[in-house]
């Protein structure tokens, strides 16, 4: 059936119809139709959807090996645009970081497929200071919360260029930020949001120190934090919440390399996952008995037996393939292997991950994971066993 525009001169019909055009294969007229789309958005003064997009056009064109040079013009206008949003965002009374995240990511992505370096690190580096002025102002008003989002993402970027002393100065900044949050936590009682607090702690502490001690002693005072909550969630009878817990503790000893530890909670909690997961079936909830499924493949994986959480993985995959349950179980992985190898820029490549979930960036945050998955050498075994429980039959 032909498809017919509600409205010739709607950049909305024009773009729908483009992309309808495009998944059935006529690229050429469906791409003339989104380029026609996003000049209307931009002649209406809708810059983020014509920004939003050129980009996708770029993307369209990059796809097809033998139009990848097409791509530039729309990458370099969709980063012009996203650079004007920026602008327009920080003049705003009330700054919506998210947004701005949003806007400075895709500025840098264009630059970065584009291979421009120069600009790439010009802009990360405009990016860098000008969150870390926002933090600043922040913690002029008192708005920590908002301060410290606005210091994490000054920290990515002035990583992003090895700005090593701004990079300290930040780190710096956040731990003590960090360390006043957990404070608070702590007299308040609410022991797995201070333990959650101690691993950030942690992660800035490593940037000055290293993978060592300091980092350690920090991951460890987090897991028992979380050992602490989970007594506490134990005691008011909780048991869904009590294996929650644990697992962050399991996993929290993991990184502070208290293996024993480590390997005593995730025996335990194996154990009471089975019993909670029998419950919730009783009761008739699967959807949450796959959630505790999914932790207690993470459980068994972080004690090292991972052909027996692949198996109960597949189980749940099998029932319920949720991309959240996927990006749960690389990152179960990747915090095993940091462990295991003691590596730093593994752990790094964790907080890449993590820093996109805590956004609510679940699609970038499992694409990253997957990627650092995938450069990791001696796992072929299991990555192919991992695909194979998810449906297909090769890595992606």
């Amino acid at each position: 059936m032909a498809l017919e525009l509600t409205s010739p001169e709607a950049p909305e019909d024009l773009e729908s119809i483009g992309r309808k055009k495009i998944t059935q294969g006529d690229l050429k007229e469906g791409v003339g139709l989104l380029i026609k789309a996003a000049k209307k958005y931009e002649g209406r003064g809708e810059n983020l959807d014509a920004a939003r997009t050129y980009r996708h056009i770029a993307s369209v064109l990059l796809s097809n090996p033998k139009l990848k040079n097409k791509a530039r013009p729309f990458l370099l206008k969709a980063a012009s645009l996203y650079i004007d949003l920026i602008s327009k965002e920080i003049e705003r009374f009330e700054i919506n970081l998210s947004r701005l995240e949003d806007f400075c990511i895709n500025v840098i992505e264009s630059f970065a497929l584009l291979g421009d370096r120069e600009k790439l690190e010009k802009y990360a580096k405009e990016f860098a200071r000008m969150y870390e002025e926002l933090a600043e102002t922040y913690m002029d008003t008192d708005e920590i919360d908002s301060a410290i989002i606005a210091y994490e993402s000054a920290y990515r970027y002035y990583k992003f260029i090895d700005a090593v002393e701004d990079i300290k100065s930040v780190a710096g900044q956040l731990i003590d930020l960090y360390g006043k949050i957990s404070k608070e936590y702590l007299d308040r009682k609410a022991h797995e949001k201070a333990a959650d607090t101690f691993l950030r702690i942690a992660y800035f502490v490593k940037e000055l120190f290293g993978y060592d001690a300091h980092y350690m002693e920090m991951a460890e005072t987090a897991a028992k934090n979380y050992e602490t909550a989970s007594k506490l969630a134990y005691a008011e009878g909780n048991l869904d919440k009590t294996t929650s817990i644990l697992l962050k503790a399991q996993y929290a000893y993991l990184l502070a390399g208290n293996t024993a530890r480590a390997k005593l909670i995730g025996i335990n909690l194996s154990r009471m996952l089975y019993q909670v997961i029998n419950n919730l079936r009783s009761h008739g909830n699967h959807e949450r008995a796959y959630k505790k499924m999914v932790e207690l493949a993470q459980a068994i994986l972080g004690l090292g037996k991972l052909n027996e959480a692949i198996r109960i993985y597949k189980n749940t995959m099998e029932e319920e393939p949720k991309i959240g349950y996927k990006l749960e179980m690389r990152l179960a992985l990747l915090k095993y292997l940091v462990a295991e190898k003691k590596d730093a820029h593994l752990l790094e490549n964790v907080e890449q991950v993590e820093f996109y979930i805590r956004r609510g960036n679940l699609l970038k945050a499992f694409d990253i994971a997957q990627r650092i998955i995938e450069r990791q050498e001696g796992l072929e075994n299991f990555k192919k066993k991992l695909y194979e429980a998810e449906g297909i039959t090769s890595s992606f």
